[in-house]
């Protein structure tokens, strides 16, 4: 979870983001879940682009 989020530019100046990873976490690809977390991010308003 640290990765993903350093990866998708975190951590996040002004804003407090908590991960909550559910059970089939372990299933997903890291480049699935990498994506996943940068389109909500956009969808927050949180990162841009």
């Amino acid at each position: 979870m640290r990765s993903l989020c350093r990866d998708n530019g975190g951590p996040f100046d002004g804003y407090d983001v908590v991960f909550i990873a559910r059970k089939n976490v372990n299933e997903a690809s890291y480049r699935k879940m990498s994506n996943d977390l940068g389109e909500a991010l956009k969808k927050a308003g949180i990162i841009f682009g």
